[in-house]
């Protein structure tokens, strides 16, 4: 039986206002980036993405791409149908050497999953010769992208007597006819079933991509943060001022969208516990400015790193422990010392409080090989081994972090820009200075408490939260 489909509105496209893309603290939008995914040292992780336009009724198809975290490179694409409050599921999990998306939900997707899961692929960079490895491993951390590209107003009915969708014809009715709806919303979960850590952290949400519709099939080039689709305006409010930020290409709003100056967070060590942290810092975009021979700002370093602590983005960590003491890590202004630089699309790395010196390997917490250091490709060229994380002093073991990068983070709008004192309402235009790295991310940390007696057994209690980070950024206004 073909499935019924319900027209409730009028399919004639209205006028549609110029967007201006911004970060929504609400978590909802029409692009999530989801910062970190991994199936290392027993993770796996679980993904729910949701089209919240229940009040609208419109049904959605997005682009969804699975990036490994070293350059950014993708290691599987589909589109996902979703009807309006659809909820899409799924898990990665670990093959022999690589990743295996696994799902049960029955919304459409374009290929269709394979019931024995989709297993990711590592043709994308095989063949690139990029120093930071060929193999399959390289795609067991990463990061996703979820970009709607539009929206239809017909509602996708279940066929009754099979409870499943016809997706063939889902996916030739859902084309992106009419704009994107902003209405993505999406969760992660971080589970190590062996430890018995669960965290979870919501998908940074970036809402008025675009007013058009910009639909391309599977493995299709465009759909993405740089394509011309994407309007060329940003939107933020920092200390009661309201910003409207003009730019040359939607992919300078998307960054200026993202872009902080500081990250802060919290970090715990306490011995006690044995607590460890992990940060995560993603830099989704940076793929569009870096290149083996030259990097544009804000980013100031080549892919591949060539040499040891001048190839990666320096950053430097002003740290507080709960007693008004503070430390410093890394070099501002100079290149940082060599245990604080982040080289990679999405890097994972720790905050240990120890006198000894820096560890090397995989982080504490994730087990991550893309940490503060490099690959085995690059050891072999003869640089340093990597660095786990940071240390800091020993009397560090609790508190919080702000960490920035040491590169030229600013960007200049154009001097059609604006701004609104919301405090006066008065307004004004010209170019606006904008400080900051488009980065997202979250902290990791995890609890391990000693074997305890629970009633007449003996359990071992552990627990594992991630929290997103603090942003601060700094705008300089220029009148005309």
């Amino acid at each position: 039986m073909l499935l019924r489909l319900i027209t409730v509105f009028s399919l004639i496209l209205l006028a549609v206002p110029v967007y201006a893309v911004y970060l929504n603290p609400a978590g909802r939008g029409q692009a999530l980036i989801f910062s970190y995914y991994t199936v290392r040292a027993g993770y796996n992780t679980y993904f729910s993405i949701t089209n919240t336009d229940w009040p609208q009724v419109r049904s959605i198809v997005a682009k969804v791409r699975f990036r490994e975290g070293r350059n950014g490179r993708v290691v599987s694409e589909f589109n996902l149908y979703l009807n309006p409050g659809d909820v899409w599921t799924a898990a990665l999990g670990p093959t022999a050497d690589g990743t295996r998306l696994v799902t049960t939900d029955r919304s459409c997707t374009d290929p269709p999953i394979p019931s024995n899961g989709l297993t990711f692929s590592n043709a994308a960079y095989a063949n690139e010769n990029d120093r930071a490895g060929t193999a399959l491993e390289r795609t067991r951390e990463g990061y996703v992208e979820v970009i709607e590209m539009g929206s239809s107003l017909p509602i996708v009915q279940l066929n009754p007597s099979t409870s499943q969708f016809n997706c063939a014809e889902v996916i030739n009715l859902l084309q992106g006819l009419n704009p994107p709806t902003s209405s993505l919303a999406g969760q992660a979960t971080l589970i190590n079933v062996n430890t018995g850590f669960d965290a979870g952290y919501a998908a940074d949400a970036l809402a008025a991509l675009t007013s058009a519709p910009f639909f391309t099939r599977p493995g299709q080039p465009g759909s993405d943060f740089d394509s011309p689709e994407v309007d060329p305006i940003s939107h933020t409010t920092i200390a009661n001022f309201s910003y409207r930020l003009v730019w040359n290409r939607g992919i300078d709003a998307v960054n200026a969208a993202l872009a902080s100056e500081y990250f802060d967070n919290e970090f715990v060590l306490d011995p006690q516990v044995n607590a460890r942290t992990d940060w995560v810092i993603t830099l989704p975009t940076k793929r569009f400015f870096v290149t083996p021979t030259s990097s544009q700002r804000p980013f100031t370093a080549v892919f591949p790193p060539t040499t040891e602590g001048t190839q990666c983005e320096g950053v430097l960590l002003e740290t507080f422990n709960r007693e008004l003491q503070s430390q410093s890590i890394g070099g501002f202004p100079e290149r940082p010392a060599s245990a604080t630089r982040t080289c990679w699309a999405a890097t994972a790395f720790s905050i240990r409080a120890s006198a000894d010196p820096i560890p090397v390997g995989n982080s504490d917490v994730l087990g991550s090989t893309n940490t503060m250091g490099w690959t085995a490709e690059l050891l072999s060229l003869g640089s340093a081994p990597p660095p786990g994380g940071v240390n800091l002093p020993a009397s560090f073991i609790n508190g919080h972090s702000m960490m920035r990068f040491d590169g030229l983070g600013f960007y200049t709008s154009l001097p059609s820009s604006s701004w609104t004192d919301l405090r006066t309402g008065q307004t004004g235009t010209g170019s606006v200075d904008l400080y900051g790295y488009p980065a997202v991310g979250f902290s990791i940390r995890v609890l391990v408490n000693d074997a305890l007696a629970c009633g007449e057994t003996i359990c071992q209690r552990n627990y594992a939260s991630a929290f997103p980070y603090r942003r601060m950024t700094r705008y300089f206004r220029q009148t005309n």
